[in-house]
């Protein structure tokens, strides 16, 4: 071998060793998870308590896990009115989180419009950290916890999902926190959230596109989401000791199903949707409408037809909301058929 295949080799192999330790060095930074399921939160409106439980909520901690930001004294500064026994970051999150609190949500909401609104406030507002997603992994300062997700508009899951328990403790919506794993192995957060009796999925993060963009519309498919739903999508974490998610009535689609009756209140209905920056409407009509919906779920309804449904309401939709493209497809509900409209 001559000298310069001898330096060649040597450059390869330095670059080869280089390129191990980075990638050893991002799993490291990014987070990697252990294989464990840890559970914070409240089960209950009146538990108010922070754990870091191994599998199971009520396990004994685990003092060398990585955790979840402890928003605990952030809820209960704002359920007892009592702002000023905080300091540092947590009083700059509860102003902020006190502000959005007052923007977005209203006396006479349900519980489930609560959340949602909550839900796509951080979505619309907050975006994934970038530096997250670099080679060397890691991420910003703060994004982590509530601080990154509302005040700098920046995030990793934890972030998003520890400002997301803040909100509900704060609204006093019991709420978990899953701290496990995606099935790729690297540690993910998402939330459970408690609406009428029935416990149901949530993860903010993975409903926040990356890339994002200005002006986009916030989706729902990891909102109010099943456990067999969140397994088929890449979650990977220990149910043990959790509430089983058996309910229906409050998935995105049923929770949000606005009932029609004629075409001004299509209009409404859409007009409402997109104020509030949403891409998915779910439309069910009343008997009395007159709407005869045939086919099966997800089947596209063709924007071309002479049919009442689409003479009266989907013709008119289109050219009064000609800005959006809109996409219209049939929706199976538990109590019947409607159709799913998406905005783009």
């Amino acid at each position: 071998m001559n000298k310069i295949s001898k330096i060649m080799l040597a450059a390869a192999l330095l670059l080869a060793a280089a390129f191990a330790v980075l990638v050893i060095y991002d799993k490291a930074v990014s987070g990697s998870s252990d294989g464990k399921t840890r559970i914070y939160g409240s089960q209950t409106a009146d538990d108010s308590r922070q754990e870091d439980s191994g599998s199971k909520p009520d396990d004994s901690a685990d003092d060398e896990a990585p955790g979840i930001y402890d928003t605990s004294l952030i809820s209960k500064a704002y359920l007892d009115g009592a702002p000023d026994s905080l300091s540092g970051i947590d009083r700059e999150i509860y102003d902020k989180a006190s502000e959005v609190i007052s923007d977005v949500i209203t006396e006479d909401m349900s519980d489930f419009e609560k959340e949602l609104a909550i839900h796509d406030w951080i979505v619309y507002n907050c975006t994934y950290d970038n530096k997250a997603l670099g080679i060397l992994g890691g991420y910003s300062e703060n994004s982590d916890n509530p601080y990154g997700a509302l005040i700098n508009g920046q995030a990793i899951c934890k972030g998003y999902t520890s400002a997301f328990q803040m909100f509900m403790d704060m609204l006093e919506i019991p709420c978990l926190t899953v701290y496990a794993s995606d099935e790729q192995g690297d540690e993910h957060a998402w939330n459970m959230v408690e609406i009428e009796n029935g416990w149901y999925y949530v993860d903010v993060t993975w409903d926040d596109p990356v890339p994002d963009h200005s002006g986009r519309l916030v989706t729902h498919k990891y909102f109010n989401v099943t456990e067999e739903f969140m397994r088929e999508t890449g979650h990977v974490w220990d149910t043990s000791g959790l509430e089983k998610t058996v309910a229906d009535a409050y998935l995105y689609a049923e929770g949000s199903a606005v009932v029609i009756r004629g075409y001004d209140e299509l209009k409404k209905a859409a007009a409402e949707c997109l104020n509030g920056k949403r891409e998915e409407l779910y439309v069910v009509f009343a008997d009395d409408a007159g709407i005869v919906i045939e086919g099966y779920d997800g089947e596209y309804i063709d924007s071309t037809g002479s049919s009442k449904l689409y003479t009266d309401y989907l013709e008119p939709l289109r050219m009064d909301f000609s800005d959006n493209e809109i996409y219209c497809c049939i929706k199976e509900f538990n109590g019947g058929i409607g159709l799913e409209i998406l905005f783009g």
